[in-house]
């Protein structure tokens, strides 16, 4: 038993749809179409709906999120510029102290010098004065001897008187030329 209708075709336990043309009416397969699109839009237009819907809601939380992070951009913006400035003013007041604490430094430094300079020249006058002290007792003792050899000479006496009269004569340290001429053997 075969059914024909123009544009499907039912055979005993089949059903299908007839493609040849010349067989279906066109306009019954427009009108077929029709249908479909029909009940295709209404449940397209209700799925696009909602997907618009949707991207609305995720375009205005977009924007909304966006504001948002300008927002916090911006007091960022202001904070960092506020600790940059911060920075800057501890770092300038670390070099000006840097700078006051090198200039102590050099002041004392130079004081130091000073006082080690005048000491050293103290010590060295001193130490001049003790050379030129031993070399005048040597120069002293050396005429002491050059004028008693002379006395002895002269008076044709000993050590002893010459020194005695020597001691007389001048006010020298006589303990010294004692030590000289015992240490001398003269």
């Amino acid at each position: 038993m075969l059914l024909q209708l123009p544009f499907f075709t039912i055979h005993a336990n089949e059903f299908g749809i007839n493609t040849n043309i010349l067989e279906t009416n066109l306009v019954n397969q427009v009108i077929i179409l029709g249908v479909l699109l029909y009940v295709w839009e209404n449940n397209f237009s209700l799925e696009i709906k909602k997907r618009k819907e949707n991207i609305k809601n995720v375009l205005f939380d977009s924007q909304k999120k966006l504001v948002e992070s300008n927002f916090k951009l911006n007091q960022i913006k202001k904070q960092l510029s506020q600790t940059y400035t911060i920075f800057t003013e501890i770092q300038n007041e670390n070099n000006l102290i840097k700078l006051n604490y090198l200039k102590d430094d050099i002041e004392e430094t130079n004081q130091n010098l000073k006082k080690i300079f005048l000491n050293s020249k103290q010590l060295l006058k001193n130490k001049e004065r003790q050379i030129l002290l031993k070399v005048k007792q040597k120069i002293s003792i050396s005429l002491l001897v050059i004028i008693i050899k002379q006395l002895e000479k002269i008076n044709k006496i000993n050590k002893g008187k010459a020194l005695n009269i020597f001691y007389l004569q001048t006010t020298s340290n006589i303990t010294d030329l004692k030590k000289f001429f015992i240490d001398k053997k003269i």
